[in-house]
């Protein structure tokens, strides 16, 4: 780094920094004379770079800092949308630092095919929104691959439930990247451009998935806002759309193709068990779940979805969930799949909801590579939360039983709720060339406590 570098990095840390184009000026300028001592030049370039910091706005500065959403991009290997937020997108530049993160809010892009990245749910929903965002550790560390960080990041609809409208639901995922002890995220999913008659966010957590502890809904004005009371990230940005593009009747239309798309993947089947518990408003609940999860340095494609887990039981000793999932692996020279789970135990699909008629494997299971589509939709596994393992006495579930039945079957579905957020899919991909690519597929219930029903969410690493 030479002395012009160590002087602007010094000048501006940690807000910002002035361009290069703008460093290059400042240095052309002084060039210009030739005849000045070096310790001259020096001086008149800090003299500049100072009245620099007066007159340029701080955003210029933190724009500096970062990747733009156009280099991210690049940097994730899709040059084609790289290229949409250059001659298209929009670039914010707002931070907020909360909790042990500090967010800044790149820019956005919307559009069709703008993106090397496709998938299933592209020729139903083609036009897609990109968001990119850069995340720091407030205490100024570097973020790294293997620190077991957690970040959330969707877009959200003013009047539509945030739990049931997000990336999960829109058809959504993202990309991201480590540069410098940054991480870089491009999150997207449908285009929400016919929502902007509304108020429209960005939400970014320190969760997995979204949370209903994290921000707080407002049934009545549908307004999203952030729970003060919540220990750690919740933010909420104002996702700026141009208003033109609002439209009532694609709005519509769109959240009316999404129903139609839940209706169809609905969970059919009955709970069984001492005490059955099933969601009561089942039109409310989505159960069509497409995740598409990308590997571009082994070219290798995980999908997940319509994965059926609604139905749950409890009584007894244990509070017990049957996840009934679809799961393709696609790639070249892909020889065998290996799964382990850390709990539970894989067992065979049925039609219906019936325990007795299973067939259980333990907790792993083989599949050859060229087999998996026969076996699509017949990966199961069997959760079992028993009650005395997260504290819970059987003498006083009974009591509960007799003195307060609500309290005692929110137990049930507390214990069994922590067991599947707890419960991780291990994945060896076996090559042909001898490799074995390892991934981790971790398991998180979406749905509200007050709705006392099951809907699981995967996400692959």
């Amino acid at each position: 780094m030479n002395d012009i570098d160590k002087l602007l990095r010094t000048a501006l840390s940690p807000a910002g920094y002035p361009s290069e184009e703008l460093n290059n000026k400042i240095v052309k300028k002084v060039k210009e004379s030739g005849t000045m001592k070096n310790s001259y030049k020096k001086m008149m370039i800090a003299a500049a770079i100072a009245m620099i910091i007066l007159i340029l706005p701080v955003s210029v500065y933190a724009a500096y800092r970062y990747l733009s959403p156009k280099e991210a991009a690049n940097e994730m290997d899709d040059n084609k949308l790289g290229e949409a937020f250059d001659k298209e997108g929009k670039e914010v530049i707002k931070t907020v630092t909360d909790g042990i993160y500090k967010i800044t809010y790149l820019g956005h892009v919307t559009g069709e095919s703008i993106s090397e990245r496709t998938g299933s749910a592209w020729e139903l929903h083609p036009n897609r929104i990109y968001v990119a965002v850069a995340i720091e550790r407030a205490d100024g560390a570097a973020i790294k691959m293997d620190d077991g960080h957690s970040i959330f990041v969707t877009p959200l609809i003013q009047g539509l439930n945030p739990w049931k409208y997000n990336i999960v639901t829109m058809n959504g995922g993202y990309m991201e990247k480590i540069i410098d002890g940054i991480l870089y995220r491009i999150t997207e999913c449908d285009n929400v451009e016919s929502f902007a008659d509304r108020e429209l966010y960005l939400a970014v957590s320190d969760t997995t998935f979204y949370s209903t502890e994290a921000f707080t809904y407002d049934e009545v004005s549908g307004l999203i806002s952030e729970n003060d009371s919540y220990q750690g990230t919740n933010v909420l940005f104002e996702l700026e759309l141009d208003p033109k593009g609002a439209d009532k009747d694609k709005a519509a239309e769109y959240i009316e193709q999404l129903e139609k798309e839940w209706e169809a993947g609905a969970a059919t089947g009955e709970a069984s068990g001492e005490n059955q518990e099933s969601s009561s408003n089942k039109e409310e609940n989505p159960r069509v779940q497409q995740e598409e999860f990308y590997d571009k340095e082994n070219n290798l494609t995980i999908r997940i979805k319509d994965n059926d887990s609604s139905a749950w039981s409890a009584g007894g000793e244990s509070s017990n969930n049957i996840l009934s999932y679809s799961l393709e692996v696609e790639g070249e020279g892909v020889e065998n799949l290996d799964f382990t789970l850390n709990k539970g135990q894989f067992c065979n699909y049925t039609e219906e909801y019936k325990l007795g008629e299973r067939e259980y494997y333990g907790n792993t299971l083989s599949v050859p590579y060229k087999e998996q589509k026969e076996r699509d939709y017949k990966y199961a596994i069997a959760i079992q939360a028993k009650y005395a393992d997260y504290g819970y006495e059987d003498e006083y579930l009974k009591e509960l039983g007799e003195k307060d039945l609500e309290q005692r079957d929110k137990i049930y579905y507390e214990v069994l709720n922590q067991e599947i957020n707890s419960t991780i899919i291990g994945l060896a991909i076996k090559m042909e060339d001898g490799r074995v690519l390892h991934k981790e597929i971790k398991l998180k219930n979406l749905m509200a406590e007050t709705e006392r029903s099951i809907w699981i969410a995967l996400n692959v690493n």
